[in-house]
This record gives structure tokens, sequence and C-alpha cells, in this order.
């Protein structure tokens, strides 16, 4: 069974015009909030594709609903290469939205991503300051 997974943005970081959707999920904890079953706490780790431009985007999102949290959606968000969507597609996962996969390109893109930043969110409207518009390339094994 294929997970749920609903994005943080909808919006192309590149084009600005076109809708992404999930093309490759990386990380999964949890049930989202307002699911069933969800229990204060999800995150996931996905890349998601514009099906305008073709650019890519990396998602890394936390969500903690306890309630002494501030800010209880945080997000990180990565443009992504042309060369990067270039090797993501070319990759052949044959359950590419399957967090648990362990095949060599979920491993390689799980290794990668795992290495951004990720910065703590103290207020609710900043989200600007999590977007990293400088698209990444693949510099030997790793993401730069």
């Amino acid at each position: 069974m294929v997970p749920h997974i609903r994005l943080g943005r909808d919006d192309c970081l590149s084009c600005g015009v076109g809708r992404v959707r999930p093309l490759l999920l990386l990380m999964q904890h949890g049930v989202p909030h307002g699911e069933a079953g969800h229990d204060m706490s999800y995150d996931h780790i996905a890349i998601a594709r514009c099906e305008r431009c073709g650019a890519g985007q990396i998602e890394i999102y936390g969500h903690d609903c306890f309630p002494l949290d501030d800010v209880w959606d945080q997000f990180e968000w990565y443009v992504l290469s042309a060369d990067a969507m270039r090797r993501l597609t070319e990759g052949g996962c044959p359950t590419p939205l399957l967090a648990t996969c362990d095949c060599p390109l979920h491993r390689v893109w799980r290794a990668a991503v795992m290495q951004l930043l990720v910065r703590p969110w103290a207020t609710p409207g900043e989200a600007a300051t999590h977007v990293h518009s400088t698209p990444l390339i693949w510099e030997g094994d790793r993401l730069v």
C-alpha cells in the first residue's frame, strides 16, 4: 500500500506556476495530523517534481502538536538542479513512494538529503526563510 503524502506546498519553487507531486519518499514516521491514528508527531522527507517545468524540490517536514510547542509544522525546502532530477528519474526504483524501500536509489538519496541543513522555526510565519532557492547539484555522491 502506498502511503498518503500531503506536501506542505504544492507550488513549484523553480517556475512558480506549476504544481508539484511526490516522486520519491525517503522517510516517513507517524500518521499525518488530522488522520486516524495521529499521535502528536509526524515527519516526512519527500522529493517532488513539477508537472509543468520538470524541476524538483526536496521537502523536509516535521510536525509536533504537543500543546507547549510554538510551531507545530516546520518545513525546509530545497530546489534540485536538472542534473539531480535526471539522476533521480534514472534510478529505476519499483516502489518510489515507499519510505522503507532499501533499494540503491533510496539509500543514496536518503544519505545525501540527511546531510542538508534543517533549521528550527521560531514563528509560524517564517516559511520564506526556509526555502533554499539555489538549486542543489550532485558532486560525487552528495548534494551541494
